[in-house]
């Protein structure tokens, strides 16, 4: 089998409140998020990289969690300065920054919403 580029293409975080879950994640990423509605669901879209993209989600149905599947999302610069956002910004930090060696370090955070989400860096 032959595979190009990414495994992943999309991802969804599920939130219950958009605005307050795009707040957080501006200010923890330094990212622009896009807010729209898509099919009637409000979204919230992550920068494109690489092709793989993904949104925040506002459905009835979905609820966020802390267990479950986890996506780590990419932090430019030391993972600290995102980390040291986190609270301040209504969430918490779980996993402190972690070397994983020659890979760059990590941390897990809870979100505004409930979700436990990983951060990645190189720094």
């Amino acid at each position: 089998m032959t595979q190009t580029g990414s495994t992943i293409t999309w991802f969804e975080i599920p939130v219950r409140d958009i605005h307050r879950a795009v707040t957080f994640y501006t200010t923890v990423l330094a990212i622009d998020l896009q807010v729209t509605t898509l099919r009637g669901v409000p979204h919230a879209l992550f920068p494109d990289s690489d092709g793989v993209s993904g949104a925040l989600t506002q459905r009835r149905y979905v609820k966020p969690a802390e267990n479950g599947t986890r996506i780590y999302l990419h932090v430019e610069g030391d993972i600290n300065d995102a980390l040291s956002k986190v609270e301040h910004a209504g969430g918490r930090v779980l996993t402190p920054k972690t070397s994983l060696g020659h890979e760059g370090f990590y941390g897990v955070l809870r979100d505004s919403e409930g979700n436990a989400v990983g951060l990645h860096s190189t720094r």
